[in-house]
């Protein structure tokens, strides 16, 4: 969504997700670099300290798309501003179809795990996308045998503590993975999976379906390789929860 000269209603700061009502629209982005997008598009903000301290208790479910805004009590309201376009590259800031191409993955601080999208299906089901970052994007990366070891891991072993897994996939990055759950997840109730799963993996004396029966490439697998990332993961669990320096 370009931003240029749109009407802004509230924005606020949940967590690591910055929301904002663009006259009709509901946006939700990365909170990280805020003030910097805003002052290249020429958004005055009254008050940058009461922005950063504010809090929407869910950024995906303040708005009412009818008309009224509903807002937690500690919400922060800004005053309605124009948006000028200041800066050539402003007018192309446009949201793209894929969320994780919305993401600065200069400001993330890996390990993490972070809700990266939620749909509701045609008859009313929901999934969940949860990104579970291994390592430090554009400075690290998993080597593809421990990636490919720890997919059928954590598919298979996870499948054992939830029925809600629906996938757990390999980042082309090489720097964690997408589980998609059904359902509605709590962040926490997604780490206790997460961990669970782990702690499993550490204790596994072989990789699942390794074979050319059951896998598309069954030598290219390292059980070590996928243990020693999981321990490493498991060691930063108390940093799982925060996204951002």
């Amino acid at each position: 969504m370009i931003l240029k000269n749109r009407s802004i209603k509230f924005f606020g700061v949940a967590g690591d997700e910055f929301a904002a009502l663009f006259e009709d629209e509901f946006f939700v982005r990365p909170a990280a670099g805020l003030f910097e997008d805003f002052e290249a598009m020429g958004v005055s903000i009254a008050s940058p300290q009461a922005l950063s301290e504010a809090r929407i208790s869910s950024c995906l479910k303040c708005a009412d798309m009818s008309g009224s805004v509903l807002l937690p009590a500690d919400t922060w309201m800004c005053e309605t501003t124009r948006v000028t376009d200041k800066s050539p590259s402003a007018a192309s800031a446009q949201r793209m179809n894929v969320e994780s191409f919305n993401l600065d993955h200069r400001t993330v601080v890996a390990p993490y795990i972070r809700l990266a999208d939620h749909k509701t299906l045609p008859q009313g089901d929901t999934l969940s996308k949860f990104d579970i970052r291994f390592t430090q994007p554009n400075r690290a990366h998993l080597e593809m045998p421990a990636i490919h070891s720890l997919e059928h891991l954590f598919a298979e072993k996870s499948r054992n503590h939830s029925t809600n897994v629906v996938d757990f996939s390999p980042m082309g990055c090489q720097t964690g993975f997408y589980l998609l759950l059904s359902g509605d997840w709590d962040i926490e109730a997604v780490a206790a999976l997460v961990e669970a799963t782990m702690k499993d993996i550490l204790h596994a004396d072989e990789v699942p379906a390794a074979n050319e029966v059951q896998c598309g490439w069954g030598a290219n697998h390292s059980l070590p390789g996928a243990q020693e990332a999981a321990r490493t993961f498991l060691a930063a669990r108390d940093q799982w929860l925060t996204v951002t320096a």
